[in-house]
C-alpha cells in the first residue's frame, strides 16, 4: 500500500512461509526501487542495504516468513516493482540463516557507526557512514534513505545534495590527515538527555580514523574516538 505521509514508500510482504535472502534479489526482480529494505522493530526502523551488506538498528538481509517490510521508489521515478520467486528462499537453521547463494565479496571500505541513545528510554537510533569505492558524495545506489522512527528520536545524515539517509556512502577511503565534513540532523518530539557514540570499522591499514562531532547549537567540538561519548540535552520542540 502506498504511503501518503512518506511519498514513494510502499509496505510489501514476504509471501512465503520461509525466509527470503534479499541479497539474492537481482535487478530483474527489483525495478525502479532502492536496493534497500526497512522494517520497524522495537520502536525504531531497521535498515539493510544490498550490495554493501551494511545495516542499522539490527537490520538484516534475511526476511522472515510472511514478514512485512518497506521498499522505496527511486527518486525521479513514479512507480516500481518487486518480484518474488523460489530461488530467493533461504534456509533457517540453528539461529542462523544459510542462503542458497554465495554473496559477492564487498570492496574494501571504512564504516563509522554513529548512535544516539535516549537516557530515559534507553532507545537507540543508528546511522552509518561508509567510505567505499564506487560511491559518490550525492545520493546514489550505495546510499539508503532514512525512514523515520515513529515513536523514538531520529538521527539523520545528509548527502551532498541534501537527501536524508540512514546509510550514507562516500567515495574513496580516508587517508592519513584527510578530513571530511558530513552534515547530521537530530529530531525528537520530547525533551530529554541523550548520549552520542561512534564506532569505527576499517578494512584499510589506516588505524588513525577519528570522528569529531561539532555541536552547532553550543559551538563545541568533541572527539568521539579519543574522548568517548558525548552527552547533550534536547529541549522539546515548539
Amino acid at each position: 500500500a502506498p504511503s501518503h505521509v512518506y511519498p514513494g514508500w510502499h509496505l510489501v510482504g514476504n509471501p512465503y512461509p520461509c525466509y527470503l535472502d534479499f541479497e539474492s534479489f537481482n535487478s530483474t526482480r527489483i525495478l525502479n526501487l532502492e536496493t534497500t529494505i526497512w522494517h520497524r522493530t522495537n520502536g525504531v526502523v531497521a535498515t539493510y542495504k544490498q550490495g554493501t551488506g551494511e545495516s542499522t538498528n539490527g537490520g538484516q538481509a534475511e526476511i522472515p516468513p510472511l514478514q512485512s517490510f518497506w521498499v522505496k521508489i527511486e527518486n525521479g521515478q513514479t512507480s516500481g516493482e518487486i518480484g518474488f520467486r523460489n530461488l530467493q528462499k533461504a534456509v533457517y537453521n540453528n539461529a542462523t540463516v544459510t542462503s542458497f547463494f554465495r554473496k559477492a565479496n564487498n570492496p574494501s571500505k571504512q564504516v563509522i557507526s554513529l548512535k544516539i541513545r535516549s537516557v530515559s528510554s534507553d532507545m537507540t537510533d543508528e546511522n552509518k557512514i561508509v567510505f567505499i569505492d564506487g560511491a559518490t558524495n550525492k545520493f546514489d545506489s550505495l546510499d539508503a534513505s532514512k525512514l523515520e522512527n515513529d515513536d523514538a528520536h531520529n538521527q539523520i545524515s545528509y548527502t551532498e545534495d541534501s537527501v536524508s539517509t540512514a546509510i550514507n556512502a562516500f567515495d574513496q577511503m580516508l587517508s592519513d590527515n584527510e578530513q571530511r565534513t558530513i552534515n547530521f540532523g537530530f529530531k525528537t518530539s520530547d525533551s530529554g538527555d541523550y548520549v552520542y557514540s561512534a564506532e569505527v570499522q576499517s578494512e584499510s591499514s589506516n588505524d588513525s580514523l577519528e570522528v569529531i562531532l561539532y555541536d552547532k547549537l553550543t559551538g563545541l567540538s568533541h572527539n568521539l574516538t579519543e574522548d568517548g561519548d558525548y552527552e547533550f540535552t534536547s529541549e522539546k520542540p515548539n
